[in-house]
């Protein structure tokens, strides 16, 4: 009952981390019926407010559909409450009728109207509720009070309930007006509500169907893309939805581990008491009483299996499972709920089921079948040569072999991760956006950054500083976002020209960014401050003047660069960066590759950097090298922005160790993860084959005494014992290889630096499972080989 009660708690924590994750839903009323959709060039989920209107008043499957947009935002307020300084935040602007979509009120003041969404209206914004109890200690007086947000006087009219942050951890909102807003001609997250009696498939092919009336009425031939499912689907990161995918396939298999333990104990026990089945049989009782007989058995057990289970799974819940989402992708997901509810009860009564079906039902017709035959067996035991008994134990075996070849390849990879060869100094690095909004003009935000430089590294806690146009690493990157690419074409180089032009990750860079990062300088030269002021001077311009044309921009490239386009030789090629219009660049150096890409896309390495301009950015990737602890550095950071310019600040401060850990936050949750469940399984197995080698042992006595009488020694007898086991062993990791074979599509996706079939990880596997099998066994093997054959000649 115990192995079974692991596996079905096992499998009901599971299910409480995918539903409170992933398949529960919104924490609204019929939140489970929030749809997200998209029209585009792409997958992404975006769309032009042109395509959300028609969208809006065509469809009929939703029942109401809204629309929002998320920004980056500083926050002040003028007469300096409770906000100290201006406060790096992001702000959603919201469609009036959003919130009463999601049945989601204020718990003061009122929500918005759709008079808001007027052009000539006032500003309003919603507080979330954490937020008035942090800035403003829960005054009731809060509405009515006037913020800054990005230096637009805002006022504000309600605080949302606690708990809420849709549409992840956003803690303002603001109305989405589109006239005369910078981002009316630019891409709107739209959602929906599924109307009574429709489901996401009818409201994907109704989307589709507007999307291709769209598209014939574009007069730009377009031919958009277009997506629609589960609100929580469309936000879940893709790599977070893989690894709950694994974790429930890692779960079954434990649980049919279980299963199986249970029908190998099942068939000892009917084994031991075939003498009493035989019996019954000659009284009278048919073949279907019996067999009932002993699934009622199984059925008592699997219940108590299921109130054991339960109590595991409320023990894991409380103390792991919650811990275990915590952090990484899902920091930000607001939604997470990990419980045990009423679906997560069914799903427990459901394993229960399933293994009374298959540890209970195919061992009692097994015995049914054998007492019916004859009363009683008295030949050498029949229960180890059974195929039934074969294919039980195999299957245990089998199971544990996969999950410690999975444990492996995670850990592997997850250590893999964690120590990248890096190609730069990490030590006390960390980043930051810089967020200055109200910069309009190229040369204010010029001036602001070299304040800011200036104001940094005068400051004891900060060694260097500089800025880029993106993170170098990073939770954008983790998420899939990165370094925007480039297309590339080199001028003058041999053969024929691409159909496509190859695209490379692209950044822009202050001169002293190679010497901040400690990224070593390969061949040629960095970029210097004439570079830079050359490079404004071209960027001022505009357009493509022969001026321009004659004296192409200068940029480094990386080594794999270098390696993968240019065959090794590239100080002093041009290069045509960008498409349909691209500018000349000159190759003036080759650095180091920063060994943070991942993945088994080999341009991630491939780096263009250019001189950083500013003139069509708002803001800037803050990078620098600090001294002491990660805290003072952030405290010196907000500082040095708060004296470069008052209404400017920072938002996502991280260290680059945190963006590491957070980078391989699903490899190692994985890891450990399936590690548990391995460890779980081979338990289980050695339980089973412990239980099948003794009952063989007890049932071979008078075998071994004879044996032993006739000659052979304990060690002949104990090594007899040990390889019935060794089949066993290998007809389990054999099965484990071909079931790891098919799985493999599952786990590939995660890999680093490692293959499958790692040849040091499965021989450790092979020897953690063959290590298990020996210490089940040695018991069984010893207790034949102290058969006394004195007792057994007597008894014959």
């Amino acid at each position: 009952m115990a192995v079974l009660a692991l596996g079905i708690g096992l499998v009901a924590a599971m299910a409480s981390v995918l539903r409170g994750v992933w398949l529960r839903g919104l924490p609204f009323p019929d939140g489970d019926r929030i749809v997200a959709f998209s029209t585009g060039s792409s997958a992404a989920y975006a769309m032009r407010p042109d395509d959300w209107r028609a969208i809006r008043d065509a469809q009929r499957a939703l029942s109401e559909v809204a629309a929002f947009r998320t920004f980056n935002a500083v926050v002040t307020e003028p007469s300096r409450s409770r906000l100290q300084r201006s406060v790096g935040t992001t702000v959603t602007y919201v469609t009036a009728n959003l919130f009463p979509m999601l049945g989601v009120q204020p718990i003061v003041g009122r929500g918005f109207a759709v008079a808001d969404e007027d052009p000539g209206a006032a500003p309003v914004a919603l507080l979330s509720y954490s937020l008035w109890q942090r800035e403003y200690a829960g005054a009731p007086d809060v509405v009515g009070r006037v913020v800054e947000i990005n230096g637009e006087p805002t006022i504000v009219v309600g605080v949302m309930p606690k708990g809420f942050h849709f549409p992840v951890r956003q803690e303002i909102w603001g109305i989405l007006r589109f006239a005369g807003r910078p981002w009316s001609a630019s891409g709107l997250f739209a959602v929906g509500k599924l109307g009574a009696g429709a489901s996401p498939r009818q409201a994907a092919a109704e989307l589709g169907a507007l999307v291709a009336r769209l598209d014939l009425e574009s007069p730009l031939g377009e031919a958009r893309q277009h997506r629609l499912e589960p609100y929580v689907d469309a936000v879940l990161h893709s790599g977070m939805q893989r690894a709950l995918r694994l974790m429930a396939v890692a779960v079954a298999g434990v649980l049919l581990a279980a299963c199986l333990n249970v029908a190998g104990l099942r068939l000892v026990d009917a084994a031991a008491r075939e003498s009493e089945l035989a019996v019954r049989s000659a009284l009278g009782a048919s073949r279907a009483r019996l067999t009932a007989l002993l699934f009622g058995e199984a059925l008592c057990l699997a219940g108590a299996g299921v109130l054991g289970g339960l109590g595991v799974a409320w023990a894991l819940v409380e103390l792991a499972a919650r811990r275990l989402v915590a952090g990484g992708p899902l920091r930000s997901s607001f939604w997470i709920d990990v419980r045990l509810d009423p679906q997560v009860l069914g799903i427990a009564a459901l394993a229960g089921g399933a293994a009374a079906v298959l540890g209970g039902l195919t061992p009692a017709l097994w015995s049914s079948a054998r007492a019916a035959l004859r009363l009683r067996a008295r030949s050498s035991d029949p229960l180890p040569s059974s195929a039934m008994v074969r294919i039980v134990l195999a299957g245990q075996i089998a199971a544990g072999f996969v999950l410690l070849l999975f444990t492996g390849l995670m850990a592997s990879t997850a250590l893999a991760l964690s120590r990248p060869a890096l190609g730069f100094d990490p030590a006390g690095l960390a980043s930051a956006i810089v967020y200055q909004p109200q910069l309009d003009t190229p040369d204010a935000r010029r001036a602001f950054n070299q304040r800011l430089l200036a104001s940094l590294e005068a400051r004891p806690e900060i060694e260097t500083a500089t800025l880029a146009s993106f993170w170098p690493w990073g939770r954008s990157s983790a998420a899939g976002g990165g370094p925007r690419r480039t297309p590339i074409v080199v001028e003058g180089s041999s053969g024929p020209p691409r159909a496509e032009p190859p695209a490379v990750p692209h950044l822009q860079v202050m001169p002293g960014f190679f010497a901040a990062m400690r990224l070593a300088l390969l061949e040629g030269r960095a970029f210097d401050g004439a570079d830079l002021h050359a490079a404004r001077s071209l960027e001022d311009v505009g357009g493509e003047s022969g001026d321009r044309a004659a004296s192409p921009r200068p940029v480094v490239v990386s080594r794999s660069f270098a390696r993968r386009h240019l065959d090794g030789a590239a100080v002093g090629k041009v290069i045509q960066l960008g498409a349909p219009e691209s500018r000349r660049v000159e190759i003036v150096g080759v650095v180091a590759d920063l060994g943070i890409e991942r993945g088994s896309d080999p341009s991630a390495a491939a780096m263009i950097y250019e001189p950083y301009l500013v003139a069509s950015r708002s803001g800037g990737f803050l990078v620098v090298r600090g001294r002491g602890a990660a805290s003072s550095v952030t405290r010196a950071i907000d500082r040095a922005i708060a004296d470069a310019d008052p209404r400017a600040a920072a938002i996502d401060h991280q260290t680059f160790d945190q963006a590491m850990a957070e980078s391989t936050w699903i490899e190692r949750r994985l890891a450990q993860v399936l590690s548990l469940f391995a460890i779980a399984t081979l338990l289980v197995a050695a339980c089973g084959l412990y239980a099948v080698l003794a009952s063989t042992v007890e049932r071979r006595a008078r075998e071994f005494g004879i044996r032993l009488a006739v000659g052979a020694t304990p060690g002949d007898v104990r090594a007899l014992v040990l390889r019935a086991c060794g089949g066993h062993l290998l007809l389990g990791v054999a099965t484990g290889a071909a079931l790891a074979a098919l799985l493999s599509r599952f786990l590939q996706p995660f890999l680093y630096r490692v293959e499958i079939w790692d040849p040091t990880i499965s021989a450790m596997a092979i020897a953690a499972v063959a290590l298990t099998a020996a210490v089940a066994s040695l018991r069984p093997a010893h207790g034949a080989a102290r058969t006394d054959p004195a007792i057994t000649l007597r008894a014959e």
